[in-house]
């Protein structure tokens, strides 16, 4: 369980943002840069360039809700909240969606303005950059998610909540849950509260 927690915690802190969080960042006002119009932007000591948008205005191929955007080096888009439902490979990212690029700028990461169902799993949304996140494939596939409650995917019962993640194979099988209830698979009977590891076929590769 630390693990989980640490890996979404320390997630979360990275994609942080907000006025409070830039104190050190010299802001220019009034700013228009690739025919976007800027109400103010300015760049972190690590290089990052933060800004807010005037209006919603579609960014390299995204639409992008008015209100705060990064960029990594070269002006390219990282970090965004979605104006507009977004395909996503077989599955739709809806409006008001905060969302996080990777470097080849395809959707990996975003914290779902509800609870919703995506690729057959209700997926736990809060909103925002601080909310519970949801992550996929450069395919699109669903990667990793909260459920809201315990939930059984390929026969196996796990444990829902902010604490228990899941995850998936790019061909939607369980990858890793942690058992809501003390289960038999292949013939061999494991505790709840047990940390399963699936291959893609859906065998058992190590359990703790």
């Amino acid at each position: 369980m630390k693990n989980s927690i640490s890996e979404w915690l320390v997630l979360g802190l990275l994609i942080l943002f907000g006025a409070g969080c830039y104190p050190n960042v010299d802001w220019e006002y009034d700013v228009l840069r690739e025919d976007i119009h800027f109400e103010r932007m300015g760049q972190r000591e690590s290089g990052t360039l933060v800004g807010i948008i005037s209006e919603d205005t579609e960014i390299q191929g995204y639409p992008c809700k008015k209100g705060w955007v990064h960029f990594v080096s070269e002006f390219k888009l990282l970090n965004f909240t979605a104006s507009q439902p977004i395909e996503n490979g077989a599955n739709v990212i809806p409006e008001d969606s905060y969302i996080r690029l990777n470097d080849k700028g395809q959707i990996t990461v975003c914290a779902l303005p509800r609870t919703m169902e995506i690729q057959g799993h209700l997926c736990k949304g809060t909103g925002g950059p601080k909310g519970v996140h949801t992550t996929f494939y450069s395919g699109g596939e669903l990667h990793c998610f909260f459920a809201p409650k315990a939930v059984d995917i390929d026969g196996i019962p796990c444990k829902g909540g902010v604490f228990q993640y899941l995850k998936l194979h790019p061909n939607g099988k369980l990858k890793q849950c942690t058992l809501a209830r003390a289960t038999t698979i292949g013939g061999t009977e494991y505790r709840a509260g047990t940390r399963m590891h699936f291959d893609s076929e859906g065998r058992v590769i190590n359990s703790k």
